[in-house]
């Protein structure tokens, strides 16, 4: 923010005259699927200069050159006039992880969070283009990649990028965004908002925007201008005011500015010092995320601090140690409920007193889960003995009706199975009337009761299909595979519920019956809804547990 405000401040007194426009396409990926179409980009980047743009173009662009780009754009924007129009037109492949969003270079190795710094910073765009003034109309044009998906902490697409002020963003398929953007050099078009939504592309912007192509009927002769005088040279700073404004610049603070003005009020650099004063003005938050900068928390410290606002009942999002917009809006309720300046950003009294409150409500829910777990152990025993201790066929049924993962559930499947087999010549009849049952209420645990009791029966490959097929869950089998849990994820799971004083039998990422049945002994021992399926805010919950125990 304080280099985009020296900037603006810059711009205020240059020369004037062109429409500037920055035209990337990377169409040629390293790792990632090549997207010809982006190629197109290059033939727009001809027709707008042929239209009076100052254009700035970079096609297959790697970091390097993607930062060469930004860098030389900023230096056009220092020539736009005041009523003139500016554009930015991006094609390629993009990524965001949290409030950030980036056009990935060419040599991008993939969506992974490593891909973050090899990549053109949308925001920081937005904000050059802010920063410049103007009143004419300022236009971003971004065609993306068709994939969508997840990997590591960087997701695919745009996010949740928006236009700001009066910075127009359409949308789209690369295709539809490049015929969009094709239109600013055709002369006489007149490009709006409605113009975006024909095309089938997102916008966000003025409700009013438009932006007229003008190209000249003949190329305009050709004028050589005089080169401007070469400013005078600044004064050279004396030896004390340079390590004074080296101080004053390292601690980056409105007190140290002030102080250097005070003492060199027409000093060498003063003009930057009441430009960066201007720029902390216009920066309510400044101050805190210094403060929270300072601190240079690590990864594993952020994955802390997100684990205790999640003990604390805040929704960060995710426990993966990246401060996204979930995370600030979590510390922002929390600022909200201690009664302080609601932020979004940390200092290191408010992680210290996140830290207390979240071990102590760590322990409460322990001391809860245990409570509750003791609680219905004993009813469970004083149940298992009330209907006999296993003997009897009835007892059994009401126990395990009662009890499906009770402390007696797997013995008493197994005297089933046992008093099952020795009545396999039980009649039809007997068995046609627990498959009546079973249908009637028709659900995972009255099919698997049927099938512990008549293993032989004639309805057993009726009532298995129905719980390979349809016997589940169907919401909370939804849940559980949009984790994409591999078999390491898995194996973690199960490692964390055997922490957790779980049975899940052998830890071989195996999703079995006995994991299953942890799963569910785990939700209602923590009040959740007992599905015997995984989700995210259970997972969220296991890791923010693995931090506090």
């Amino acid at each position: 923010m304080r280099r985009l405000a020296v900037l603006a401040s810059l711009l205020a007194t240059s020369a004037l005259a062109d429409p500037a426009a920055l035209v990337i396409g990377n169409a040629k990926y390293n790792a990632l699927r090549d997207l010809p179409g982006a190629a197109d980009a290059d033939a727009i980047a001809d027709d707008l200069e042929a239209a009076g743009f100052a254009v700035v173009r970079a096609m297959d662009a790697d970091g390097p050159a993607l930062a060469n780009a930004a860098a030389r754009f900023g230096q056009a924007l220092t020539r736009v006039g005041e009523d003139e129009a500016v554009a930015v037109i991006l094609a390629g492949h993009f990524a965001y992880a949290g409030d950030t969003t980036v056009l990935l270079s060419a040599k991008a190795g993939g969506t992974n969070a490593q891909s973050v710094p090899w990549g053109l910073s949308l925001g920081m765009l937005r904000d050059l283009i802010a920063a410049s003034g103007g009143d004419g109309p300022r236009l971003m044009v971004l065609g993306s990649g068709s994939e969508s998906g997840a990997s590591g902490f960087v997701l695919n697409g745009l996010g949740s990028f928006e236009g700001g002020g009066d910075i127009a963003v359409i949308s789209g398929d690369v295709d539809d965004a490049l015929e969009a953007a094709g239109l600013l050099a055709e002369p006489g078009e007149t490009f709006t908002s409605r113009t975006a939504r024909r095309l089938d592309l997102d916008y966000d912007g003025p409700s009013r925007f438009e932006l007229v192509a003008e190209r000249p009927a003949a190329p305009p002769p050709v004028v050589e201008r005089p080169r401007p005088p070469a400013p005078a040279p600044l004064p050279a700073a004396g030896q004390a005011e340079r390590e004074y404004w080296a101080t004053v610049e390292r601690f980056d603070t409105r007190t140290g500015y002030e102080a250097y003005l005070n003492r060199y009020p027409n000093g060498v650099y003063a003009a930057t010092a009441r430009a960066r004063l201007a720029a902390i003005s216009d920066d309510p938050l400044r101050a805190p995320r210094q403060a929270e900068d300072a601190l240079a928390l690590s990864r594993e410290q952020r994955r802390g601090i997100q684990a205790d606002l999640v003990t604390l009942g805040f929704d960060t999002r995710g426990v993966d140690g990246i401060f996204g917009a979930g995370t600030r809006a979590a510390i922002r309720s929390w600022q909200s409920r201690e009664g302080t300046q609601e932020t979004g950003y940390l200092d290191a009294g408010q992680i210290a007193t996140l830290d207390r409150q979240a071990a102590r409500r760590q322990a409460e829910l322990d001391i809860e889960a245990e409570r509750r777990r003791a609680q219905i152990e004993a009813e469970d025993r004083a149940y298992w003995d009330a209907t006999g201790r296993g003997r009897e066929e009835a007892g059994l049924r009401q126990y395990l009706e009662r009890y499906p993962d009770g402390i007696y559930a797997e013995q008493a499947e197994a005297n089933l199975a046992a008093i099952a087999e020795e009545n396999r010549a039980a009649s039809a009849a007997e068995d046609e009337a627990a498959w009546a049952r079973a249908q009637r209420v028709n659900s995972s645990q009255a099919y698997r009761r049927y099938l512990a009791a008549f293993p032989r029966g004639a309805h057993v490959q009726e009532a298995q299909q129905w719980l390979d097929q349809g016997g589940v869950d169907q919401q909370a089998l939804a849940g559980e595979r949009a984790l994409g849990l591999d078999a390491v994820g898995r194996r973690l799971v199960e490692t964390g519920l055997r922490q957790a004083g779980y049975d899940v039998g052998e830890i071989d990422g195996n999703f079995d019956e006995a994991t299953r049945r942890a799963i569910r002994r785990y939700q209602r021992d923590r009040g959740l809804p007992v599905t015997g399926y995984m989700n995210q805010a259970i997972v969220v919950r296991m890791v923010a547990e693995s931090f506090l125990q």
